[in-house]
């Protein structure tokens, strides 16, 4: 969430904060970049990869995965072109 430092929207009539919102909810959506996926298996890894490269017609997509001790991943979406 993102607050103005007096609680309230700017004052300038050519921001759009709404636009702003959209801009900020797509960034960190569940498969937009910077995203993170906890507690994930290799069917949610499959999931991610055929929406973005396929469904979304997509060119490349660059993840980081680690592993858990209790052998889930975490997916972390870093750039996708």
């Amino acid at each position: 969430m993102i607050r103005f430092a007096d609680d309230k929207e700017p004052n300038n009539p050519d921001f759009d904060i709404e636009k702003v919102k959209k801009i900020l909810k797509k960034l960190f959506s569940e498969h937009g970049l910077g995203s993170i996926k906890q507690n994930a298996t290799l069917v949610d890894l499959v999931d991610i990869t055929d929406k973005i490269l396929f469904k979304e017609n997509k060119k490349s997509l660059y993840l980081i995965i680690d592993r858990n001790s209790n052998n889930s991943l975490d997916i972390t979406i870093e750039k996708v072109e």
